[in-house]
Parts: structure tokens; sequence; C-alpha cells
């Protein structure tokens, strides 16, 4: 009996004390119970977790709790700018939670918004794009370091400079001044979305690394987070009674998204730059097409050899933007999100629904001797078909100072194509400037 007794302690592992049980006929009831109360706990612990598994599927709870993370987000200008999660984003088809993600863009693009959101967590969701933004922004520094004949190479005049390497083609603040101030220190690189496209130019690998594959990641993430962005403005236009047609579908049926990869060049390094009382890396401007992605910038010095890894001295900085009570707010990105701001189609065709977002980037002189601060940035511009018709709004032509304006731009009846043409060249350096291409 007592090597049964020892046995049957051994296979419960202590926890009965022998003490307490002096033979089978008192062993095997507590047995039984001990069974019963296991089986019963068991089940309370698998049903516990069936029914949050149910709760997760459904959908009850998760979005009490998303409405909860989006109130948190609404209105939060710590940073200069409207935060959206990007699983929020995401997932704006949810009841509980669509009426708080529609509320949050209509906060940063509607007529009384700063015109930009900050959709959060990107880097930290798609490792992917996080490498690709890093390799991107630093080809920005090594196509603004081509030589001569490569700069000759790799421009498209013939396509107005729309593809491929420029620098100096714009000026901005014209309607202050006869002339405007010219762009000079800014370097630019574009190319079409998809990379594909026929009129894209890319150059050599070896000059180059990864500038197509970085290009092509990075415009993919935007591309997709923007037509989420226009999904919400077409369901804020419906909410709106605005007739107009579906941005979405404008840009869905677009293959003439335009990228542009743009590196600042320090004034130090640059002679031809005119010093002033406001001095800007790019003038006051807005976009004209539909919706702009942003990518957090890099912000560097440039006084490294060229094939030396510059220093990075802070992300995500740099642009500011011109609110609707006309103050200008800087915005900081965090590194691991994108920004998303408001062209001039979207202000158009929604009667004003929309505004604009007017944004410049000021001259970033460093206070240490030695450091000369370069910066570089991508956006993605997403717009639509060249024929499409832009219709004929009777209000949202409205443009703050400093800005050409919109009753100078667009007729009404306008194709895309037709506004964007005279826009450019609103924006556009004379011929004669043209041919005296600054150097780096």
């Amino acid at each position: 009996m007592d090597g049964f007794r020892q046995e049957l302690f051994r296979s419960l592992k202590g926890r009965i004390c022998l003490t307490h049980w002096k033979s089978p006929v008192q062993v095997w009831p507590r047995i039984w119970c001990l069974s019963f109360l296991t089986i019963l706990a068991r089940i309370f612990w698998f049903s516990g977790w069936m029914f949050l598994f149910l709760r997760g599927v459904t959908g009850g709870g998760s979005e009490r709790c998303c409405a909860r993370k989006v109130e948190k987000q609404r209105g939060r200008m710590t940073r200069g700018l409207i935060s959206l999660p990007l699983d929020l984003l995401l997932r704006r088809n949810q009841p509980q939670i669509r009426a708080q993600v529609l509320n949050v863009v209509n906060d940063a693009f509607g007529a009384d918004g700063m015109g930009v959101i900050e959709i959060m967590g990107v880097a930290e969701t798609l490792r992917t794009y996080r490498a690709a933004r890093m390799q991107l922004l630093r080809a920005a520094r090594q196509c603004a370091r081509l030589d001569e004949e490569q700069q000759t190479e790799l421009s498209r005049p013939e396509y107005g400079y729309m593809y491929g390497w420029s620098r100096g083609k714009e000026e901005f603040d014209a309607s202050k001044s006869g002339s405007g101030q010219r762009d000079s220190l800014k370097v630019s690189y574009y190319m079409d979305f998809p990379a594909n496209h026929f009129r894209n130019v890319w150059p050599d690998e070896s000059l180059v690394p990864n500038l197509k594959a970085s290009f092509t990641r990075v415009a993919l993430t935007l591309y997709s987070l923007g037509m989420e962005l226009a999904f919400c403005c077409d369901q804020l236009m419906k909410a709106k009674n605005v007739g107009a047609p579906s941005l979405h579908d404008a840009l869905a049926d677009s293959t003439t998204h335009k990228g542009r990869l743009l590196y600042y060049c320090s004034p130090v390094r640059d002679s031809t730059h005119t010093s002033g009382p406001s001095p800007q890396w790019c003038g006051l401007h807005s976009d004209h097409g539909a919706i702009t992605g942003l990518v957090p910038s890099l912000t560097c010095d440039e006084e490294v050899d060229q094939h030396d890894e510059p220093e990075i001295l802070k992300q995500g900085t740099g642009l500011t933007v011109l609110g609707p009570d006309g103050n200008m707010s800087e915005v900081r990105l965090d590194p691991s999100s994108v920004a998303f701001q408001v062209g001039e189609v979207a202000q158009v065709i929604s009667g004003g629904s929309f505004r604009a977002t007017p944004h410049s980037v000021p001259l970033e002189l460093s206070p240490h001797e030695g450091v000369q601060r370069a910066r570089s940035s991508f956006a993605l511009f997403l717009q639509p078909s060249r024929d499409f018709s832009l219709g004929s709004p009777e209000t949202g032509l409205f443009t703050p100072s400093g800005v050409p304006p919109l009753e100078k731009r667009f007729v009404p009846g306008d194709t895309f194509g037709q506004f964007e043409a005279r826009t450019l060249a609103a924006y556009r350096v004379a011929e004669t400037e043209q041919a005296q291409e600054v150097k780096l």
C-alpha cells in the first residue's frame, strides 16, 4: 500500500498532503473531485478564450476601442498637424469608427483645416518601405552631385523638365515682384508612377544605385494610402451634398501620378544664392494636383566627401504651412510617419470644401560654424488624367497672397491638362533664363 500511495502522490506532483489519506477508499473520492474541478476550470478557460476570439472576429469591442483611439488623436496639434494611426485608416469601413475617421480627415483637409494629415506608424508596419525611404533620400544627394555631362544626359527639356534631372526651373512669389525668386538651390529628379512609364529616365546603377527600386516601393506606399484618403474625401463630399465627381475614381483611372525627388543645397556651397529678409529653399505655393504624399525629410551635413555618408542632423522637419488664419506653422513629421496635403484639383472640384495647402521650405542655416545643411525629400503628386474635366465650380477659387491666383490659371470647364499647363507656365522661368542653368 505504501508503494501505491507514493506512486499516486508522485503523479499529483505533491499537491496532496500524504497524511490526509489513509487508504484507497479515502483517496479515490478526492481524486474524482480534483479531476472534476480541473475539467471545469479548463472548460471555463476555453470558453473565455473563445469569447474573446469571437468578439475580435465580429468587431465587438475592438471598434469601440478604435473609436477611442481616433477620438484621442482628433485635433492634436503638438507637432503642427493632425495625426491618424495607419491601422485605423485601413479599417475605415468598420461602422463604429467610420464617422470618427472621416471627422479626422475633415479636420485636416476641410476649409478650416491646416491642409495636412499625418499617417502614423507606416515605417513600423511596412518594413520594406522604411529601408526604401532611406535609400531614396540618399539617392537625392547622389543625383545632385552628378557632373555636367550626366546632368545633361538625364534632363528632358522637350518635356518641360518634368522628367529626369533639373535645377533652377521655377520662380516663386512672382505676384509680389516682377520677376519672382528663382529656386536655384533646389535640385529635382522627376519620374512618373508607375515607374515603367515610357518617358521616365533612370541613371545608371553605378551612378545612383537603387533609385528605381526605392522609388517604386516608396511611391506605391504613398499611392495606396493616398487612395484611402481620396475615398474618405468622396464620403465627405457626399455628406456635404457636393455634386462633384469621385476623386478616388479619377485618381484610380490616372497613369500620370508624378514623383519628385528633391535635394535642397546648402547656400554656403552655392555662390549663386542671394540672401534676403526671408531666405527660402522653396517659396510659397500650392500643389496643383489632387493629393500630395510626403515622406519625412532628411537634413544632413553637406560638407563631407562625395562618396561618404553625410551625418543626419534631423528628420521630418523643414516644411511650413500657411494656415487659414494667415499664420505659418512648421510641420514636424515623426520618422515612422508619412503626410498628405491637399492640392488645388481637390479644392476646385469640391467647390472649396477642401482647401489647397499653401506651403514653403524656409532656408535652414546652421548655428554651428563648418556645418553646411542640406535637405532631401520626396513627394508623390496624385493627379487625374490630363483629359479629366474639372467642371465649372462657382466657389472655391480663393488663393492666398503670394500664390498665383486660381482665377488666372483655371477656366471653368478646363481639363486637368489645360489647368496644369497654365499653372506650370505661372511658375516657369523664362526660356532665356533657362539657358543659364546653375551647375553644382
